[in-house]
């Protein structure tokens, strides 16, 4: 679905109170596990066969996103990147069976037990997958900036499913132990596709693996009571607040979205504010249907077939995707405590001349 830099922030700080607020947390809830999490970047196991590219290492790190998503002050960082000529399917098993089979999936960690300074994590583990089947995505202007249906081609051609019909993009490994000064390491494997080249249209049988071993300070209340201040984050919520009430006092119609609007569709204004304010003219509805039945009913409405994308549903009118024009999505709601069956997002830019 679609999302902003803030609501990630409400993320970054239930990990980061896991992590580094409580002195410890993430020992195995029944027993201990067997395996012992790894405490030196030069014990980290590197697959046979791995070799190091500057370049390709280059534009890897690119496309990554190498944030831990903990709040304290950094002591060190350091980044290793190599790659291998394998699938990213192979490699990732070869990882699993290296870190000792890990069995927390990060959904897992704010339900264990503390770990004290001194003890360590097990380590969860994060898949990512393609969107299978993929579409060409345009910007703005029409120029294609994201080929969906190569990727589709190349992946049917030559990868297997992960699990549930998927095809494995990245398979992430993590841990993270604490030294007697309560200090904390944390540490992320990435093991990412990196086969394909947009730029030769090509999709070679490589993937790259990426260590980044961040140590942090001691966790210190003065250094939190900032985070939970921050005044950048208050003043943009006091925009957002803003925004919602505009919408609240002048809310969206049938007529001005081009869509007809159910009665028992109820309006999301903040949502709606976080994603103008993001630049996204995504208005939000909440609707008490199934998704399957309330795409049924916008398809007999609109006398037109949806596209299935992104676990939804979307209907088209004017421009392409990932940034159309306007455009109707239907999806199984996943906002936690709003207890609705499905959103309805209407995308529409409004265009001055």
């Amino acid at each position: 679905m679609f999302g902003t830099d803030k609501r990630k922030s409400a993320f970054v700080a239930l990990l980061s109170m896991i992590l580094l607020l409580i002195p410890g947390s993430l020992a195995i809830m029944a027993a201990e596990p067997a395996y012992k999490v790894i405490r030196d970047i030069e014990a980290v196991p590197v697959i046979e066969g791995a070799y190091r590219d500057d370049v390709l290492a280059e534009n890897t790190l690119k496309s990554m996103d190498l944030e831990h998503d903990v709040v304290g002050t950094l002591r060190k960082e350091e980044v290793r990147i190599f790659f291998v000529d394998q699938y990213v399917d192979d490699v990732a098993l070869w990882y699993e069976k290296a870190l000792g089979y890990p069995s927390l999936t990060i959904e897992d960690l704010g339900v264990t037990e503390k770990v004290e300074p001194g003890g360590e994590s097990p380590v969860y583990f994060l898949y990512e997958y393609y969107n299978f089947p993929d579409y060409d995505g345009y910007d703005q202007l029409g120029n294609l900036v994201w080929p969906g249906v190569f990727i589709t081609r190349e992946l049917a051609l030559t990868r297997r499913t992960w699990m549930r019909g998927a095809i494995l993009q990245t398979a992430s490994y993590g841990w993270f132990f604490k030294d007697a000064d309560n200090s904390v390491t944390d540490v992320m494997v990435y093991v990412t596709d990196a086969g394909f080249d947009f730029q030769k249209m090509t999709y070679a049988k490589r993937t790259a693996v990426i260590v980044s071993w961040e140590v942090y300070e001691p966790y210190n209340n003065e250094a939190m009571t900032a985070v939970e201040n921050d005044p950048e984050l208050e003043l943009w919520m006091k925009d957002v607040e803003d925004y919602a009430q505009m919408l609240i006092d002048d809310p969206p119609t049938p007529e001005m979205l081009d869509v007809p609007i159910h009665k028992d569709m109820l309006f999301d204004p903040f949502t709606t504010a976080m994603y103008m304010m993001e630049g996204e003219p995504m208005y939000t509805f909440f609707w008490d249907v199934e998704p399957a039945e309330a795409m049924r009913m916008y398809s007999e409405e609109l006398m037109l077939k949806p596209l299935e994308y992104e676990g939804g549903w979307v209907f088209l009118f004017s421009g392409r995707l990932p940034y159309p024009m306007h455009a109707l999505y239907v999806y199984p709601n996943e906002f936690e405590g709003v207890p609705f069956k499905t959103v309805v997002f209407v995308r529409k830019e409004v265009v001055t001349k």
